[in-house]
């Protein structure tokens, strides 16, 4: 795997991080993440954050994504954007 280093959080907001685990080393395996709003739309100022969980059998398992908090959705995407969802 790269270099631990975090994403140089000046690069049009975006940021990602592993997570310090207990014993003060990183885990590699779980990341912090942050997409900001775009500008100029009603999201604008807002950082979008999420989890990037890393599965032993990466690189030929994909991560997984999950957004914290869970973004709050009109009523009829709900179903739709569920089945993309962790549990």
């Amino acid at each position: 795997m790269g270099s631990a280093r975090s994403c140089d959080a000046d690069a049009q907001g975006f940021y990602a991080k592993p997570v310090k685990a207990a014993d003060g080393s990183l885990d590699l395996m779980k990341w912090e993440a942050g997409i900001p709003g775009k500008q100029g739309t009603a999201w604008e100022n807002g950082m979008f954050k999420l989890w990037l969980l890393f599965p032993e059998e990466y690189p030929t398992r994909p991560p997984k994504c999950k957004d914290t908090p869970p973004p709050i959705l009109p009523a009829p995407l709900r179903p739709i954007i569920r089945r993309f969802r962790l549990p």
